[in-house]
C-alpha cells in the first residue's frame, strides 16, 4: 500500500511510510487504544474474580482485533497446567482449538464482551521450546496420569 500511495505521489517509498503516519488521527486512535484498555482490564478484573487456580492475562489488539490470552504458570507441573486451562475453559464456554499455534501446547478460545478470548498451555515443554525435531505426543485427557 505504502508503494502505490508513493507512485501515485511520486515520492521514494520513506516518503510515503512518513506521509502515511502523518495521514493518521493519532489522537483518535490513542483514544480508541485507551478506551479498548478500560474495557479489556475490567473483563480481566471480572475473571480475576472467578473462583480458580489464577491464569496471567495477556491484552493485545492484533489485526484489528481486541485479544486477551491466559496461561497457567510455568510454576505448575505439566499436567496440573492441562487441568487448570480445562478448568477455565469449560468454565468461560471456550471450544478446544485443534490446532494451536504452537507444538506442545493446548488451546481453547472463543468470544466474550467483543473480545477474542483464548486460554492455552504447554503440554511439551521439548516441543513448545523446539527441542524437539517432532512434537511429542502430548499430555491429554486419556493419559493415565491425568
Amino acid at each position: 500500500a505504502a508503494e502505490r500511495y508513493a507512485q501515485r505521489r511520486g515520492e521514494s517509498r520513506n516518503e510515503a511510510e512518513y506521509q502515511a503516519w502523518q495521514d493518521l488521527d493519532l489522537p483518535r486512535l490513542a483514544a480508541a487504544l485507551r478506551v479498548w484498555g478500560s474495557a479489556a482490564d475490567a473483563l480481566v478484573e471480572t475473571l480475576n474474580a472467578v473462583p480458580l487456580p489464577p491464569l496471567e492475562w495477556y491484552r493485545r489488539v492484533l489485526g484489528g482485533v481486541g485479544r486477551i490470552t491466559a496461561i497457567p504458570g510455568l510454576d505448575h507441573s505439566d499436567v496440573e497446567r492441562i487441568r487448570i486451562a480445562q478448568r477455565w475453559a469449560e468454565t468461560l464456554g471456550l471450544a478446544e482449538v485443534e490446532k494451536p499455534d504452537s507444538p506442545g501446547t493446548r488451546k481453547w478460545a472463543g468470544e466474550m464482551d467483543g473480545f477474542e478470548v483464548s486460554v492455552w498451555c504447554i503440554t511439551d515443554r521439548d516441543a513448545f521450546y523446539g527441542k524437539t525435531e517432532k512434537a511429542a505426543k502430548p499430555i491429554t485427557d486419556n493419559d493415565p496420569t491425568f
